[in-house]
Order: C-alpha cells, then sequence, then structure tokens
C-alpha cells in the first residue's frame, strides 16, 4: 500500500482545489465570433474571474448577443479589438472582492468602436475594508478606448461608478444610471448623447474630473453634451454636477427634469475647480436658483407625462427585450388600467413613464 502513496497524496492534493472549466470562446478568441443565444433561452455563463480576455486573441469585428453572463470581475476585457458589439445581454457579479481588483463588468482597455446595445449591467461591489476607497463600476473605459456607443444601456447598484470612462468618442441614446455612489464619472473627454437618466446617485450624479492623459502626455477637458438630462433623488447629498480638477463643460441642449429633495446642489467644486472653470450653456429648466439649488420640474402635463410609474414583473416585448418603448395591448392595459396603445418607456428595473 505505501508505494501507491504518492500517487493518492497527489490525488488528494489536487482535489482539494476545485477546478473551474473554460468555454471555448474563454480559451481561444478568434475574429468575428457569433455568441448567442435566443430571446426565450438567452445563453447563460459564469466563469471566474472573467469569462473573454483578448489578450488570448481578438475578438475584432464578434457580436454577442442574448446573453446573461456573471464573474466576478472583468466578465469581458478588451485589450485589442475593434468593432465588437454586445446586445441583449445583461451582466451581473458573483462574489464581490477586494477593492484593489476593481471588479466591473466589461474594461474598455486598449481597442476601438464598441457598441453596446440593450445591454443591462448590476450589482458590481468590492468587499467592506476599513479606511479604503470601496470599488465596483458597472463599465471601465481606459485613456487609450477610442469610441464606444452605448444604445439603451441600463447601469445599476453598482457600488463606485456606473460607467466611469477615461475614453474617447463616447456617445450615448438613452443612458439610464441609477443607484451608483458616482453614476457618470467622466474623466477625460465629452460624452455626446440624446438622454441621460440618473437616479439615487450618493455622491454626484455627473462628476466631471479633468486631467492630463497618462497615454499621450496631453490635457483634456471632461465634458457632457447632452439634450435631455434626468436627475431624481431622495438624499440631498448628491448634486447633479461634481467638477474636479481642471476646465469642464455641460451643454445640454432641449431641457432637464428634476424630481429632487429641497436644498440638492446643483453644482459643486473640488481639488482646484471653480465656477469660472466650467462652461455651462444650460436652458431655463436646467438653471438653479439663486441659492444654487436644483429647481423641480413644475406639476403639469410634461411633468405627469414624465412621473414614473411601477410595473412587476416589468414589460417584455416580442422579441424578449425588456428596455426601450412598448406600446400596450388590451391584456396589459386592462392590469394597468391604462388606454389601449399607451406608450410606456423603460426607466430601468420596474419603472416606466408614460410616453403618449
Amino acid at each position: 500500500m505505501i508505494r501507491y502513496l504518492p500517487g493518492l497524496l497527489a490525488l488528494i492534493v489536487l482535489a482539494s482545489f476545485p477546478t473551474q472549466a473554460v468555454s471555448k470562446e474563454m480559451a481561444k478568441p478568434r475574429p468575428n465570433m457569433v455568441i448567442e443565444g435566443t430571446a426565450k433561452a438567452p445563453k447563460v455563463i459564469t466563469e471566474e474571474p472573467g469569462w473573454i480576455n483578448d489578450n488570448r486573441g481578438s475578438i475584432s469585428g464578434s457580436r454577442l448577443r442574448w446573453l446573461k453572463v456573471s464573474c466576478s470581475k472583468k466578465c469581458i476585457q478588451l485589450n485589442k479589438s475593434s468593432g465588437v458589439l454586445i446586445e441583449d445581454a445583461e451582466f451581473t457579479q458573483t462574489k464581490a472582492l477586494d477593492s484593489k481588483q476593481i471588479p466591473t463588468a466589461i474594461w474598455f482597455n486598449t481597442g476601438s468602436n464598441a457598441t453596446l446595445r440593450n445591454v443591462w449591467v448590476h450589482g458590481f461591489d468590492s468587499k467592506p475594508c476599513a479606511g479604503c476607497y470601496r470599488q465596483g463600476d458597472g463599465l471601465v473605459g481606459d485613456y487609450s478606448w477610442i469610441g464606444l456607443h452605448l444604445d439603451n444601456v441600463r447601469l445599476t447598484d453598482n457600488r463606485d461608478a456606473c460607467a466611469d470612462l477615461k475614453s474617447r468618442n463616447v456617445t450615448f441614446t438613452t443612458l439610464i444610471l441609477e443607484r451608483c455612489s458616482r453614476p457618470a464619472r467622466i474623466w477625460w473627454d465629452t460624452w455626446r448623447g440624446d438622454e441621460l437618466r440618473i437616479a439615487d446617485a450618493t455622491s454626484a450624479a455627473v462628476y466631471m474630473s479633468s486631467q492630463v492623459s497618462p497615454t499621450t502626455g496631453l490635457p483634456k477637458n471632461a465634458g457632457l453634451v447632452v439634450k435631455r438630462f434626468r436627475y431624481t433623488n431622495r438624499v440631498t447629498t448628491a448634486p447633479a454636477f461634481m467638477f474636479s480638477g481642471a476646465n469642464a463643460s455641460v451643454e445640454v441642449l432641449e431641457g432637464c427634469f428634476f424630481d429632487v429633495l429641497p436644498q440638492t446642489p446643483a453644482f459643486r467644486f473640488a481639488d482646484g475647480a471653480k465656477m469660472s472653470n466650467v462652461t455651462r450653456k444650460l436652458p431655463a429648466s436646467c438653471l438653479p436658483d439663486a441659492q444654487g439649488y436644483l429647481v423641480n420640474t413644475p406639476a403639469g402635463p410634461a411633468a405627469a407625462s414624465a412621473a414614473a410609474i411601477v410595473v412587476d414583473p416589468p414589460l417584455v416585448d416580442g422579441k424578449g427585450r425588456t428596455t426601450g418603448d412598448f406600446t400596450l395591448g388590451g391584456s396589459t392595459a386592462k392590469r394597468l388600467a391604462l388606454p389601449i396603445g399607451t406608450v410606456l418607456r423603460s426607466l430601468g428595473g420596474t419603472r416606466y413613464e408614460v410616453v403618449r
């Protein structure tokens, strides 16, 4: 029996470490992959610590669709790919990690021209730690990433930022950011989009930090240009905009909708930032009062149509999508006590607004 003891010990040692199955996508990424489930049966992927890292091979031109992805950090990390499309997908965290590991769903490191469409990222967090900054971001974009389009994207319940983007050429259609400390962290370039909806920030709704790029050594001003800006909150500690560092700019083209507590600040400044360094182009609906506090949108038809209603369980269209606009048919309209043909727009989760 003794002669077999080394082999038995080896087996015991191996058995003490759980094995992790590696998917074919993670084992050998390649360009122009198509990885997809269906609307009724999304492809479920759970891998630790992450799923796709293109250091193993470029996934340029790939399409990832109808997915439910879970990981502890960097479910997808792009270091050299371009033209990647991720749509109709949900990303969640399996377990909280040490804050130094910066948990996030998708990390855009070096590459270009990615599109996220109908994507929901939620729940990325780090373990509590004494005296440290708790990380956990929905999306992270580094200085060397150029071109990121967010089309009907929802980022919710992440510890730090919903979207922490230093990348250039960030554009969006409808971007919904909810229940993050700093939902929108704009570091170096200007985000441009149609509608930005932020709810329940705990530090600042939009945080702009103008810095010098460590990649190019060039200074750049953080900025936001958006047609419509909506901010709702039930704490007064989180201003609509916080500026840190050098110059920054914010421009709202059409208007703002505010539903916040009294004495919620419009602007705050840190690390040398000051009002004279911020370029502001704001319509009347976005302007603060004389004390610098946000002014809630007056009650009336516009406010009523923008008020959130709750639909639980959430609506799902014929293609399995849970975001966007929904035209109510007979049974759903009856259940919600609304006229047939009413159009509801998703605000994230179970919250909707009446469009018409």
